[in-house]
């Protein structure tokens, strides 16, 4: 490699770092996004479920303790429904989407690549 190639190579060297923060920086808003929507996913699952559980434990419990049915044996059971239902919610709402890939896998990928090309070309 003369000196003309190896300066040309580095005045490239800007434009890629600018590359790769620009990728992070969309991966950042990215990201962001997605935690903002998740939280407030998750919010509004807890508070529509404690609404819910609050008023079918009352009429249920009062209609299953008119029938002879124990106080303690009606709580358990309740209590295993809605676990069960705010467990399904989250699973299907709550956790990432797994098609878009781990966090900021792009960027270290890029990196990776970039890291390698700069061995290649300034060794």
């Amino acid at each position: 490699m003369n000196l003309l190639e190896s300066g040309a190579l580095i005045g490239r060297l800007p434009r890629v770092l600018e590359d790769h923060f620009e990728l992070l920086q969309l991966e950042c808003r990215y990201e962001s996004e997605e935690g903002k929507k998740r939280f407030l996913m998750l919010t509004l699952t807890g508070l529509c479920l404690v609404g819910c559980m609050a008023f079918l434990h009352m009429a249920l419990m009062y209609a299953l303790w008119r029938s002879g049915i124990p106080v303690y044996a009606i709580c358990l059971g309740l209590a295993v429904f809605w676990g069960g239902v705010g467990t399904l919610i989250f699973y299907r709402f709550g956790r990432r989407n797994p098609r878009v890939g781990d966090p900021f896998d792009a960027s270290r990928s890029e990196i990776k690549k970039s890291l390698q090309w700069m061995q290649k070309h300034l060794s």
